[in-house]
């Protein structure tokens, strides 16, 4: 059977992708009428799909109705890295508990796609390796209410920004490998903890180097 999706909803996950990706960087002003113009549908259902986003934290209404994408502050992003840190650490250990053949084979598979996307030097693939790889693991712990946080926080950062760091893939990918490794031996309790320091790892490279207030924003 052929899921029906709206417009609206069609529009809310392009638009968000392309706040994720950077294709529309944080303070750029949307326009309505070109989005729905190469999304083929009315300006109705974008506007529908703005205030979703707004909603959401990614969009902002300014003054005389203009709406861009929400600027992320330092702070900001160090109040999701803390978040990220607790509530993915724990959906780790959790999924060392409930993982599958069929779950371990799936997060091979993406840590596959995201070394041949370093090998490649393709960061838009490696990008989206990367969501894979987490989400085909903090799904793994069939929990109802931990992952859908975890989508709203990744939601809200612009992930192109970590991948203009050098060598941030490269180390990415070998913490990946670690965590990967210890979720193959059913070790909750090392997969968390290497869960908790590959999120700091990547603080450490988008917030807390002194030129990253910049590029946060």
């Amino acid at each position: 059977m052929v899921e029906y999706r709206s417009k609206t909803s069609l529009a809310v996950d392009a638009m968000r992708e392309m706040i994720i990706d950077g294709k529309v960087q944080a303070g750029e002003r949307f326009d309505v009428r070109r989005i729905a113009s190469e999304l083929g549908m009315s300006i109705t259902p974008v506007r529908e799909a703005l205030r979703i986003l707004e909603a959401e934290g990614l969009v902002l209404y300014n003054e005389h109705r203009s709406i861009s994408a929400m600027e992320l502050t330092t702070e900001d992003a160090k109040e999701l890295y803390t978040l990220r840190s607790f509530l993915e650490s724990m959906a780790t250990e959790i999924a060392a508990e409930n993982l599958t053949d069929a779950d371990l084979k799936e997060i091979e598979a993406a840590q596959q796609e995201m070394v041949e996307a370093a090998q490649s030097g393709d960061p838009t693939r490696a990008s989206a390796a990367n969501r894979k790889w987490h989400f085909a693991i903090y799904r793994s712990g069939r929990t109802k209410f931990v992952e859908p946080f975890i989508i709203r926080l990744w939601n809200q950062f612009a992930w192109s920004t970590i991948w203009r760091v050098p060598g941030q893939l490269e180390r990415s990918v070998a913490e990946h490998q670690e965590i990967t490794a210890a979720l193959v031996a059913r070790d909750g309790a090392r997969a968390a903890r290497l869960m908790r320091e590959h999120i700091a790892a990547g603080r450490r490279a988008v917030v807390d180097r002194p030129e990253s207030a910049e590029e946060t924003k």
